[in-house]
C-alpha cells in the first residue's frame, strides 16, 4: 500500500510538475504600458504587469528602451490574466545598483546579485522597493495555468521573431474557426482591433501582437513577434546562424533581447583589463569598418577566458560572440558577461600561412612556434580556415 501511494504522489507530482508553463517579459517601452506619475500598466501575454508611485517621492517615468524604474518605496506588481498561479519570478536588474525590493506582499524573494528570485503560490504579487530604486529589463514568470479557464490556443506568427535583410511577408494562422486580431502599434489586441484576413508585408521593423478569439468569444493569450528590417541584416542569432553586426543592431532597436549569438571583425578596442577583471570593450562590424559597428561591454574571451594579454584580441580579428542582447541609454549592445566562442585571425595584417602546411602553430605575429605552451595561437592544417587555439 506504501508503495502504492508512493507511486501516486510521484504521478500526481509529475502531473502538477508537468501543466506548469513560463513565460518570458521583458518591460521597456516596447511593451505596451500606459498611464501616468501615479502608475504605469501592461497587459501581456497574460499578464498585467503594474509599476505605481505608492509611498515614494518620486512620480513615475515612462518606460525606457530596455527597462521599467520602481523607485524608492515605489511599487510593482503582478498579476494573471487568467487566473494563473504563479510560483516563480525570476527578475534581472540593470545592474548592482538597482536592486531595491525589500518587501512583498506573499512568498519570498531574495538577490543574488542582479537577479532576484520570488517563489510562492499566489495568483497577484506585489514587491516594494525599499531604500534603493530597482531597475528591472527582464521577468520571467512560471506558472500553472487556471484549471476552470477556457483555453484558445494562441495564434502563431511567421516569420520567427528576429532581424531580416528585406521586407518581410507575414502570416498569422489559428485553429479552425477561431479569429485572429492584431496591432502594429505595440498596443494589445482585442475583438475590436484590425482582423486577420490575409498575409500582410512589413517594410520596418514591427511589433506584431495578436489573439486568437473561438466562436464562443474566448480569446486566447496575446502572442507577440518582434520583427526587425534593416538592410544588410542576416543571420537569426543563433551559434549555427550568428547574427552579424548590423542584424544585432535592429534586433536591439526593435526591442529583442535575450541570449544570441553575433558575429563579426574587430573594429576597435576600447579598453582591455589583463590585470582585474580580464575583460574588454570593443567594437565589431559586419566588414571590419567604422560602419554599422556593434558594441560589446566587459566581455570575456574565448570560451568566457580573462583577457591576460593585450594581444588576446585584436583589430581585424573575425569574432562569434554569445551575450544578452540589450539597449544601454538607446544604444545595442552586450551587457557584461558575454564570451567569444569562435576567434579567427583572417583579418590582422602581416600574417602569411602556407595553406599546404600540414600542421603549423604561429604566434599573433606571425612568427611559426615548434612548441606552443600558453597563450593564443594561429593553427593551420591543410585548407582549414585559420583560427586561434588555446
Amino acid at each position: 500500500m506504501k508503495k502504492f501511494l508512493l507511486s501516486l504522489a510521484t504521478v500526481l507530482c509529475a502531473v502538477s510538475f508537468a501543466s506548469a508553463e513560463e513565460v518570458t517579459i521583458t518591460p521597456n517601452d516596447q511593451t505596451g504600458f500606459t498611464g501616468d506619475a501615479s502608475a504605469y500598466t501592461a497587459s501581456t501575454d497574460g499578464f498585467t504587469i503594474t509599476y505605481a508611485k505608492g509611498g515614494s517621492t518620486n512620480d513615475c517615468v515612462a518606460p525606457s528602451a530596455d527597462h521599467i524604474r520602481i523607485y524608492k518605496n515605489a511599487a510593482l506588481t503582478i498579476a494573471g490574466e487568467k487566473g494563473q498561479t504563479i510560483t516563480q519570478v525570476v527578475m534581472t536588474s540593470t545592474g548592482k545598483n538597482y536592486c531595491g525590493f525589500n518587501a512583498v506582499s506573499t512568498g519570498s524573494g531574495s538577490w543574488s546579485s542582479t537577479t532576484y528570485t520570488w517563489t510562492g503560490s499566489a495568483t497577484e504579487i506585489k514587491f516594494t522597493a525599499g531604500s534603493a530604486q530597482t531597475r528591472i529589463k527582464k521577468i520571467v514568470i512560471t506558472y500553472t495555468p487556471d484549471a476552470s479557464a477556457v483555453v484558445v490556443d494562441k495564434p502563431v506568427i511567421a516569420p520567427a521573431e528576429g532581424a531580416y535583410g528585406e521586407a518581410q511577408e507575414v502570416t498569422i494562422t489559428a485553429a479552425a474557426d477561431n479569429k485572429v486580431y492584431y496591432t502594429l502599434d505595440g498596443s494589445k489586441p482585442t475583438d475590436a482591433s484590425t482582423l486577420y484576413t490575409a498575409p500582410f508585408t512589413l517594410s520596418e521593423s514591427t511589433t506584431v501582437k495578436a489573439i486568437a478569439v473561438d466562436p464562443d468569444d474566448n480569446a486566447s493569450l496575446v502572442v507577440t513577434t518582434i520583427i526587425a528590417i534593416a538592410e544588410g541584416a542576416n543571420g537569426d542569432g543563433t551559434e549555427a546562424a550568428p547574427y552579424n553586426a548590423i542584424a544585432a543592431n535592429a534586433a536591439a532597436l526593435a526591442g529583442i533581447t535575450g541570449s544570441v549569438y553575433v558575429e563579426g571583425i574587430v573594429v576597435s578596442i576600447k579598453t582591455i583589463d589583463t590585470e582585474t577583471y580580464g575583460n574588454a570593450e570593443y567594437y565589431i562590424s559586419a566588414d571590419g569598418t567604422e560602419t554599422d559597428q556593434f558594441y560589446i561591454y566587459r566581455g570575456y574571451g574565448l570560451n568566457g577566458d580573462k583577457f591576460t594579454s593585450a594581444d588576446d584580441l585584436k583589430p581585424g580579428m573575425k569574432v562569434v560572440v554569445n551575450g544578452n542582447l540589450t539597449l544601454y541609454s538607446g544604444a545595442p549592445q552586450f551587457g557584461s558577461g558575454s564570451k567569444i566562442v569562435s576567434l579567427s585571425t583572417s583579418g590582422i595584417a602581416g600574417v602569411e600561412i602556407d595553406e599546404n602546411a600540414p600542421v603549423e602553430y604561429f604566434n599573433l605575429q606571425g612568427v611559426r612556434v615548434n612548441n606552443p605552451v600558453n597563450g593564443l595561437y594561429i593553427m593551420r592544417q591543410g585548407d582549414k580556415v585559420v583560427k586561434v587555439v588555446k
